[in-house]
């Protein structure tokens, strides 16, 4: 039908942009746990040996130039070392320069593959940037109930763009049975951790409701998000 593949399309700039942001999240959380004023020093001689972890980090300083010249090409040489040793981190920044074109050709079916590694291993920017891939149908058949299924991992564990695609493809019914509710819930879920967009389609999705219907959308966005605040309770500091 002509309107869901206009709606696919029209989220291609935005979740691209997106996928490259989160990454982006991704390296920065590893960099700030590392001084990488001597990031080849300390790593260098660990990376050449061959440690995964070493050779993740030192793609993580080339990939934003923190204690380098930025340089993607020399970064995406470290990810590869480190991903074929199966290095969740590192295959899913390895797949998502290979999405963007970033230090190597641009490559989405070689993106899809490193991205489904790191996915498997539960890596959550992974789960979300290959969701995207299916939606769109770059390097891999375009697949609604896949990238359904994909966001829902990465959703379940917390991450707010994941949550807020989740409920769009549930709200238009993409992959999965329309239900405007348990949208509310998901796009209600992403707009508590401050999810711009997941505000808006909120108060979209609204005026499909009578007032009961959304009494019972909100006990139900209120009881989903207990169960994530118990969640990130029990987790360890």
């Amino acid at each position: 039908m002509w309107w869901i593949r206009w709606f696919a399309g029209a989220f291609l700039k935005q979740q691209s942009r997106e996928v490259l942001g989160h990454a982006k999240k991704h390296v920065t959380d590893g960099i700030r746990q590392h001084n990488y004023s001597t990031a080849l020093q300390r790593h260098g001689p660990a990376a050449e040996r061959g440690d995964p972890e070493a050779q993740f980090l030192l793609g993580c300083a080339f990939h934003l130039g923190k204690g380098v010249q930025q340089d993607c090409a020399e970064a995406a040489q470290w990810y590869w070392a480190a991903a074929n040793q199966g290095h969740t981190g590192a295959q899913c920044n390895l797949g998502v320069l290979f999405h963007s074109g970033n230090g190597v050709q641009q490559d989405y079916a070689e993106a899809v593959r490193w991205l489904s590694h790191a996915a498997r291993q539960g890596s959550v920017s992974a789960q979300f940037s290959l969701a995207g891939c299916h939606e769109r149908g770059e390097g891999t058949r375009l697949d609604y109930a896949e990238a359904v299924r994909l966001y829902r991992w990465a959703a379940d564990s917390g991450y707010a763009p994941a949550q807020r695609n989740l409920g769009r493809m549930i709200e238009y019914g993409l992959g999965v049975t329309k239900d405007h509710v348990e949208a509310f819930v998901w796009y209600s879920l992403a707009a508590e951790q401050g999810d711009a967009e997941a505000v808006y389609y909120l108060a979209q999705v609204k005026g499909a409701f009578v007032p009961r219907e959304l009494a019972r959308a909100r006990r139900l966005a209120s009881k989903k998000a207990k169960v994530f605040e118990k969640r990130r309770q029990a987790k360890p500091s």
